[in-house]
C-alpha cells in the first residue's frame, strides 16, 4: 500500500474514532427531545389575565342573543392566544349604570347606539374596514373613532291582514309600492272603532323617532298594541316580528305581512375599550375588535338573525338567516345610522320633534328633518 493511501486511511480511522466517541452525546440529547410535542406545544402569550367586556344589551336580534354570540368569538380567541381570557358579562343599560355607580370598571363595552359619550372610551386606530353606508363614522367624535359597530338591525313594516282586508286596504304587491303617501293614508284608513264596544284599533304603532322618519301621518301607538290586534300595523324590530312570527307558528298569532320600509336604523351594537384599560391588555383588546369585524364573525351574524356591518366577499361560508331577517337584509345594504355620540346628546330632542311632527306641526318636522340630517352625515364628526 503506498505512503498516500495509508495516511487517507489512518486520517479516516482518526475521523470514525473520533465520531464514536463524541457521537452518544448528541445521540442521548437528541433522544430526550420531542419534536413533535414541541410542535403542538402553545408558547405563553407576554400577557396572561382575564379582560372584561360588559355587554350593555340595547337591543336582541331575530332570535337568541348578542351576548351568547359574543362569548363564541371569545372562546376561539382563547384558543388562540394562551393564557388570555375574555369574560363576556350581559347586561341592561340600568345594572351597567349601577355598577359604575359602585366603581366597577371593564376592559371593553359593547354598547347600544346612544349609550355613553366618548370621554368614556380610548381612540382606535387601523380599523380600516369595508363599513355599508355611512357606519365608519358611527363611532367617530372630534375627528377620532372611538367605538366601532360589529352589529346590525333593522326596521318591518306588520300589517295584520284581517284589519287590512276588513277597511279594504289592497296590500303593497312589494315594497317599493309603500312611500310615505301611501304609509299615511294606509295610517289614516286603518285607524277606526271595532265591535259593539266600538274597541278604538290604532292604525299605525311604533316608535316616534322612526314613525316620523318613514312618514306616517299621525301620532302611533305602541308596538306592543300591534300583539294584541289593538294596532293595525306596526314598524318594528326584527326581534319584534320574530316574536309575532312565532306566535303564528305555534297558533297563537294571526296572519300578516312584512315588508322591507327604510334603512334608516338606530340598531346598532358598538364595542370600545375603557380609558381604565391596562396597556398590556389593550393590544389583545384590539384583536379581539379585528376578529369581530373578521369576514368569518360577520357571516356568523346570520345564525341569530342579526346583519353585518361589513361588506362581505361571499368566499366566507354563511348560515342561512331566518326569512324575515333576510327579507330585510336588501334593504340595510347601505345603512343610514346616526353618529353614537351625537345621538346620545340629541336623542330626547329628535324625539320630542318627531312628536311635534306626527301631530302635524310643519316647525317639529322641519326641526326633525335637519337633526336627523346632521346625525347622519357621513365622513369622521368633527
Amino acid at each position: 500500500m503506498s505512503l498516500f493511501k495509508r495516511i487517507i486511511f489512518a486520517f479516516i480511522s482518526v475521523c470514525v474514532a473520533v465520531f464514536l466517541v463524541c457521537s452518544p452525546v448528541y445521540i442521548f440529547q437528541a433522544l430526550g427531545e420531542n419534536k413533535y410535542r414541541e410542535w403542538l406545544e402553545v408558547k405563553p402569550e407576554p400577557y396572561s389575565g382575564i379582560i372584561t367586556l360588559w355587554h350593555i344589551v340595547g337591543f336582541k336580534p331575530y332570535e337568541g342573543s348578542a351576548g351568547s354570540w359574543l362569548i363564541k368569538r371569545a372562546k376561539k380567541f382563547e384558543k388562540k392566544y394562551n393564557g388570555v381570557f375574555i369574560e363576556v358579562l350581559s347586561m341592561t343599560e340600568e345594572e351597567a349604570a349601577q355598577r359604575l355607580d359602585r366603581g366597577e370598571k371593564p376592559d371593553m363595552y359593547s354598547f347600544a347606539l346612544g349609550w355613553s359619550y366618548p370621554e368614556r372610551f380610548v381612540p382606535l386606530e387601523n380599523f380600516d374596514y369595508p363599513f355599508i353606508g355611512n357606519l365608519k363614522s358611527c363611532g367617530y367624535a372630534n375627528g377620532s373613532c372611538y367605538a366601532v359597530p360589529f352589529m346590525l338591525s333593522g326596521y318591518l313594516l306588520l300589517v295584520n291582514v284581517e284589519l287590512a282586508q276588513e277597511r279594504s286596504l289592497p296590500l303593497p304587491k312589494k315594497p317599493e309600492d309603500i312611500s310615505p303617501q301611501w304609509l299615511a293614508e294606509a295610517q289614516k284608513t286603518l285607524t277606526f272603532s271595532r265591535g259593539k264596544k266600538k274597541a278604538q284599533i290604532a292604525g299605525l304603532a311604533a316608535s316616534p323617532e322612526i314613525a316620523a322618519y318613514t312618514g306616517a301621518g299621525a301620532e302611533t301607538a305602541d308596538p306592543e298594541a300591534f300583539k294584541s290586534k289593538q294596532a293595525a300595523m306596526a314598524i318594528a324590530d326584527l326581534r319584534f316580528a320574530g316574536d309575532v312570527s312565532r306566535s303564528l307558528e305555534e297558533g297563537n298569532g294571526f296572519l300578516f305581512e312584512a315588508y322591507p320600509v327604510t334603512s334608516y336604523t338606530n340598531l346598532v351594537q358598538l364595542i370600545g375599550i375603557s380609558r381604565d384599560i391596562d396597556e398590556r391588555e389593550a393590544a389583545y383588546a384590539n384583536v379581539f375588535i379585528d376578529m369581530l369585524l373578521g369576514e368569518q364573525a360577520q357571516a356568523s351574524l346570520a345564525e341569530i338573525g342579526a346583519l353585518p356591518v361589513i361588506e362581505l366577499s361571499g368566499e366566507t361560508e354563511k348560515p342561512a338567516a331566518p326569512g324575515l331577517s333576510a327579507m330585510l337584509a336588501p334593504c340595510m345594504a347601505e345603512p343610514v345610522v346616526p353618529n353614537a355620540f351625537l345621538y346620545q346628546r340629541y336623542k330626547t330632542a329628535l324625539t320630542e320633534a318627531a312628536l311635534r311632527a306626527l301631530k302635524g306641526d310643519e316647525a317639529g318636522r322641519t326641526e326633525f328633518d335637519e337633526r336627523v340630517k346632521e346625525l347622519v352625515k357621513p365622513g369622521p364628526m368633527e
